[in-house]
């Protein structure tokens, strides 16, 4: 089994623009966003509607995500309250498969 870990932030450039937590084309099956722990605010995740109005996360805190087949991060956005808060994004992929031996 191999296990790859992709790790990266996306910041928020100006508050109320959306931004693509990926510009690449990943699609992981887990991910897990985190907002950064130095936000001066709240940051927003979602897709391309989501605004300051929609539940945020606090500083520190985390939300995963899992897509079956896969997630597809060029339809995730962010939003913050503040320019340069951000989240840190983490994506688990295996390669691992269920009833081999």
């Amino acid at each position: 089994m191999t296990t790859k870990v992709v790790s990266f932030t996306r910041r928020v450039d100006a508050p109320g623009e959306r931004s693509k937590i990926s510009r690449q084309a990943f699609h992981p099956r887990n991910v897990v966003v985190r907002a950064c722990a130095s936000n001066q605010g709240q940051v927003f995740v979602g897709d391309s509607e989501v605004t300051r109005s929609d539940p945020g996360l606090g500083p520190g805190r985390a939300l995963g995500m899992r897509g079956y087949p896969r997630v597809d991060l060029t339809k995730v956005f962010v939003d913050g309250e503040f320019a340069g808060d951000g989240v840190e994004v983490t994506i688990l992929e295996s390669n691992a498969r269920v009833g081999r031996k």
